[in-house]
């Protein structure tokens, strides 16, 4: 008895949530697998489980981590770059801009990728036609959405992210009025305009094609109008909410920072 509490404690912990979001091997199987078109939406919890494919919504917010994280590093980088070649700031304004700044700088970085797991409901709906509303097949293509989306997006999103950090950290730093600021700021633009492209076709093309598919659509009769209205609204809707939050967060954790420090 005691052993099978041991393996079943282990098993427990083996597939916890924090485990499981920071196993990048799962996350590059998992990645594989969908790109080589194996329908890993279509298995159960206790088949992906037993495959070691990670969870839709877990892959997607993992392929949201690492599409951040070296937009994340950069800044950081830049950050302390910047630091320690200028002198300390007087005045509270001054620095609780400069900390407000550094902590909307940092949570830029999720934003693009965070957005495009927030389509994921939207897009899966508007993939659907009325006749086809089911709990199940809503369920369905809502994971499919969350794999395809985690496993074609990852260097586009990332792209998106740094670029969108950067011509904001350019934005609000003096070097921006050198020649080495407008570099940066044309590599950036160049930089979002990829990201921008990519992102496109394959939110507005590649991932539509797959969902329907899944929903077994043909190219004649798959909702891409419905599907193509609904991103069009909730892109611009959901990315106005999220720099929103972005703002409003940023600004407690600013006000918390600064009360801590004192």
């Amino acid at each position: 008895m005691n052993q099978n509490y041991k393996s079943n404690s282990l098993s427990n912990k083996e597939t916890s949530p924090f485990k499981q979001f920071f196993e990048f091997q799962k996350f590059q199987k998992t990645r594989r697998a969908v790109l080589s078109g194996e329908p890993i939406y279509e298995l159960s919890l206790e088949e992906r489980q037993k495959q070691d494919y990670l969870d839709a919504l877990y892959f997607n917010l993992q392929e949201s981590f690492f599409a951040a994280l070296p937009t994340v590093v950069i800044i950081k980088v830049l950050n302390w770059i910047f630091e320690n070649s200028k002198s300390p700031v007087l005045g509270e304004t001054q620095k609780f801009f400069e900390v407000f700044q550094g902590i909307r700088g940092g949570l830029t970085a999720f934003v693009a990728p965070i957005i495009f797991t927030f389509l994921a409901s939207f897009l899966a709906k508007a993939s659907l036609k009325k006749v086809d509303y089911t709990t199940e097949k809503i369920n369905r293509t809502t994971k499919a959405y969350l794999y395809f989306d985690g496993a074609c997006g990852l260097y586009f999103q990332s792209s998106l992210s740094l670029s969108s950090s950067l011509i904001l950290w350019l934005a609000n730093h003096s070097i921006v009025g050198n020649s080495i600021g407008i570099w940066s700021m044309n590599f950036a633009m160049i930089l979002l305009l990829i990201g921008l492209l990519g992102q496109l076709k394959i939110t507005w093309w590649s991932i539509p094609r797959r969902l329907f598919r899944v929903n077994g659509y043909t190219s004649s009769n798959a909702p891409w109008f419905k599907y193509s209205r609904t991103l069009l609204f909730s892109v611009p809707i959901l990315s106005f909410i999220c720099y929103v939050i972005l703002a409003a967060l940023s600004f407690t954790l600013t006000l918390l920072l600064l009360a801590i420090q004192q």
